[in-house]
């Protein structure tokens, strides 16, 4: 479908309302944020790299 495209948007919050989404009173610095966000597509990248595109085809003979 997407000929193995896909978009992503990465999004590190804006305000402390969203922070409180998660157990804390603030957002960390705009710096920490983003180094966070940095090692998260990092490791994403490299989880999706190492699988080949036939590990997502289906198995039509298998049953789950």
């Amino acid at each position: 479908m997407s000929h193995e495209r896909a978009g992503w948007s990465l999004v590190t919050s804006m305000s402390d309302l969203e922070a409180a989404n998660h157990g804390m009173s603030r957002l960390p610095d705009h710096h920490e944020r983003y180094k966070k966000a940095d090692e998260f597509a990092f490791v994403t990248n490299q989880l999706l790299e190492s699988c080949h595109v036939s590990d997502f085809l289906g198995n039509k003979e298998k049953i789950f």
